[in-house]
């Protein structure tokens, strides 16, 4: 689906990150700024691997126009591209800081899956995005998350993002079998969310956001098989969320909604664009 960019300036003062690393397809990106080969990497994971031995708040700029793909197991049964646990700060920005032309993380649905099927996204071989340390700790932002999507298991959260703070990020094609298809316990300032699904469980929650505070996002056509379509469980401020689906509560499912825009959502049940929430 057609999605819009959402842009506006981030205030996060660079003085706040003590430290910068670079990744980039070839590992020069940096060079320009004076970065030591230390500094530069060609791979995500890597990069972050170095800010945690460091131990010191930082930022990891990633060149525009890569693209990372991986595969670690972050807890038993649990994969995902890339992790954080380290609790120093930590923000992952695109080179322009605005996804349209950002850097993307790609994680991958079930192997054998079918791409316009998402309900046999989840399973065997998939991979979630991002999982942060804590979404006072983690930040991305002009980041792409595309193509992640949990096993199938109870307790598999965010298919996109989980425990992250999101800046002006695109969640695309993603799915957990038990809640937050696009993202679970996140905070998110100016995203879109789109194509998100979350069913497998006998009661899964969030097609697109579980749990968290969202301002600002464009939710767009993600689908939930029992309570919010677009999102459950959340805090939205100025948000846009429309074309979801879900059993109950299409559009938004147990949570508060301010100054936000509720449209053109198809409940299967009861609520239409909301039930529960207020």
């Amino acid at each position: 689906p057609t999605v819009c960019a959402i842009s506006m300036a981030i205030g996060i003062s660079a003085a706040a990150f003590a430290d910068d690393y670079y990744v980039s397809a070839d590992g020069n990106y940096g060079v320009e700024e004076g970065a030591d080969a230390d500094h530069r990497f060609t791979d995500l994971q890597a990069a972050v691997t170095a800010f945690e031995a460091a131990k010191v708040d930082s930022t990891i700029w990633v060149k525009g126009g890569y693209t990372y793909k991986n595969r670690i197991e972050y807890k038993t049964g649990f994969f995902t591209c890339v992790k954080v646990t380290s609790t120093k700060k930590l923000l992952i920005r695109g080179e322009s800081g605005d996804w349209a032309d950002g850097p993307v993380i790609c994680g991958s649905h079930k192997t054998g899956a079918s791409a316009t099927d998402r309900a046999t996204w989840c399973g065997e071989g998939a991979t979630t995005c991002f999982v942060g340390a804590g979404t006072a700790y983690t930040t991305l932002l002009g980041i792409r998350l595309e193509d992640g999507a949990t096993q199938a298991a109870s307790s598999q959260y965010g298919g996109g993002a989980l425990n992250t703070t999101l800046r002006n990020c695109l969640v695309a094609n993603c799915a957990a079998y038990d809640r937050g298809g696009g993202t679970s316990s996140c905070t998110t300032y100016d995203c879109a969310v789109t194509n998100c699904y979350c069913g497998g469980v006998a009661n899964p929650y969030g097609g697109g956001h579980y749990a968290g505070t969202h301002s600002n996002d464009f939710v767009f056509a993600c689908y939930c098989k029992n309570q919010g379509g677009g999102v459950r469980s959340t805090i939205c401020y100025d948000c846009i969320i429309t074309n979801c689906v879900a059993f109950r509560g299409a559009g938004v499912f147990c949570a508060r909604v301010i100054n936000s825009i509720l449209c053109d959502n198809t409940c299967c049940y009861i609520g239409g664009s909301i039930e529960g929430g207020k």
